[in-house]
């Protein structure tokens, strides 16, 4: 993830795995299909703003060619992307292609004294699916974020300024080359390897009551955005590619993908051999006594975390983790956007959590499970997710 964080861990976390990696085919040709939006055609306007409009018209073509460019002549693990005659080839052992998906923006600002912190971000994946059976075979989430300072109050061109930088920028933070260096670490899927998904996530009551308003109308869209940040940690911290989530379908699904050139495909989301259900409890919010210079405030993210064999009913972790960390808040600052410090906790639980499943520990798991004896469950993660790479 680019940019710096808000927030310092003061306590950890944890979260369940085991995917749908990939042993890539030494050889294997891929047709890069550019980039697609992807969730329903009708929502994008509203759910990606600003994004479609840097991208409309001739910036989606503009965009199509910087990658070609940024990824033409590299090498991949073990397969090669080609760029001509996508969609149109007939040979069933070069089946497979690859898009970068756009997802989601979000925005968010806190004025510290006479100035503004601005942060976007944008989620993207890179999409790896079978064009002849239209098939997604697995995805590797990818963030990219933004923070600027600002004299005044961010305004929509300060936000579509940020947004354009990202898509169109050309330091590692941006969008192509954030891109391209992604793909040189990540394997081809395999479809005969065993598949991981996120398929529920249920949002509280409580834990809508931080939620900007967007959120509360559509909890659903918040559950999307927290499967997507799960699935993110999860693929970068354990070396693995999920399928993707799909709102509304406890297993199994569709999403649709819409590329520049105007096709649209309904994208088969095969079944998962083991499914991710995620609860967002809530949030918690404790201040600390200030000082002078200004005060700290610790925000605490509760998740359940539940990982099962859906064939078989067999479970294999199911515990509730909790996470606390501490933002300094400095005696200049007028306001305290509370939603965005817990929603960064959440994000930090996300990354501890799995990163713990790799090394299992007896008190990490006393403190963010509550009990010292879930290291075993952590453990059969761990080994779960070494047998799907």
């Amino acid at each position: 993830m680019t940019g710096t964080r808000l927030l310092t861990a003061l306590a950890a976390t944890v979260l369940g795995c085991a995917p749908l990696m990939a042993m890539a085919q030494a050889g294997r040709s891929v047709y890069f299909a550019g980039f697609a939006y992807t969730g329903n055609a009708a929502d994008v306007s509203s759910t990606l703003p600003v994004t479609t409009r840097v991208l409309d018209d001739a910036g989606g073509a503009a965009l199509n060619a910087r990658l070609k460019a940024a990824l033409a002549g590299r090498t991949f693990p073990g397969y090669t992307l080609v760029f001509d005659h996508y969609g149109t080839v007939g040979d069933a052992d070069n089946d497979t292609a690859l898009a970068l998906s756009i997802d989601r923006e979000t925005a968010s600002s806190e004025q510290i004294g006479d100035q503004y912190k601005v942060l976007v971000e944008l989620g993207t994946q890179a999409l790896f699916f079978d064009f002849d059976e239209k098939q997604v075979l697995g995805a590797y989430p990818i963030t990219l974020q933004s923070i600027d300072v600002m004299s005044h109050a961010p305004t929509p061109a300060d936000f579509e300024r940020m947004v354009r930088h990202l898509i169109t920028g050309t330091d590692a933070t941006s969008l192509v080359p954030a891109f391209a260096n992604r793909l040189a670490t990540i394997a081809l899927p395999n479809p005969a390897t065993r598949r991981l998904r996120v398929t529920h996530v249920d949002v509280s009551p409580e834990a809508l009551k931080l939620a900007p308003a967007a959120y509360q109308a559509s909890p659903d869209r918040l559950g999307g955005q927290v499967a997507f940040e799960f699935g993110k940690f999860l693929a970068e911290n354990q070396h693995v590619a999920l399928l993707p989530y799909s709102q509304g379908n406890a297993i199994g699904g569709a999403m649709a993908a819409r590329f520049a050139d105007g096709r649209v495909y309904q994208l088969q989301i095969p079944d998962a051999d083991y499914a991710i259900a995620l609860s967002l409890r809530g949030f918690k919010r404790i201040d600390q006594p200030g000082t002078a210079v200004g005060r700290a405030i610790v925000y605490g993210a509760f998740v359940d975390v539940s990982v099962t064999e859906p064939m078989s009913g067999k479970t294999y972790f199911n515990h509730p983790i909790k996470y606390g960390a501490t933002k300094v808040v400095p005696v200049t600052q007028v306001n305290v956007d509370d939603w965005a410090a817990s929603y960064e906790t959440l994000l930090l639980l996300f990354d501890d959590f799995s990163k713990a499943i790799g090394k299992p520990d007896a008190g990490w798991a006393a403190v963010h499970l509550g009990d010292r004896n879930a290291r075993n469950d952590l453990t059969h993660l761990k080994e779960l997710i070494e047998q799907c790479r």
